[in-house]
């Protein structure tokens, strides 16, 4: 009997251990040509899109890129038929081949940024090569990032399931 009481005990007390607050924050934004967020541009104003993962721990945040899929940053203009793809401002989103993992310090962020127009001659790493694209014309549009996120620490793992979806218009 005591063993039995010893080993649950055990058990109680290694699943409860949480030495550091979990928080991770992810946010996904479309930002105008002053750097604010926003959701209606005129048509031929400038926008870029911005993905941050926070690291609000006191630990050092390790993830791998495997969220940066095909349709990342890629832009669905709203028709009678439904969403039409207008294409991503990146070609490829990897400068340096066998990119595995990125990481993250406590209290710092990893941004990934680039305008919907990229100009030549900017570097907007991890993305190499971009598009020559067109600003847009007017009309509604969508882009999100629907892929989870593993971040994973010393010792654990956390998931970001949490879908982020931006519906904007051209004006």
């Amino acid at each position: 009997m005591k063993k039995i009481i010893i080993i649950v005990l055990f058990a109680g007390i290694a699943c409860s251990k949480q030495d550091v607050p979990l928080n991770v924050e992810a946010a996904f934004q479309l930002l105008n040509e002053a750097g604010q967020p926003a959701t209606v541009y005129n048509e031929g104003e400038s926008f870029q899109f911005l993905f941050v993962i926070r690291n609000k721990t006191g630990m050092q945040l390790t993830f791998n890129p495997d969220f940066i899929e095909e349709d990342f940053f890629r832009v669905f203009r709203l028709e009678q038929s439904g969403f039409v793809s207008m294409g991503k401002p990146y070609q490829n989103a990897f400068c340096q081949f066998g990119v595995g993992q990125f990481i993250i310090a406590p209290g710092e962020e990893y941004r990934f940024n680039i305008p919907w127009v990229p100009e030549d001659g900017n570097n907007y790493y991890p993305f190499c090569l971009t598009n020559k694209n067109d600003p847009l014309s007017k009309g509604k549009y969508r882009t999100a990032i629907e892929k989870p996120i593993h971040v994973t620490y010393e010792g654990g793992a956390i998931t970001i399931a949490e879908r982020f979806v931006i519906d904007f218009e051209i004006k």
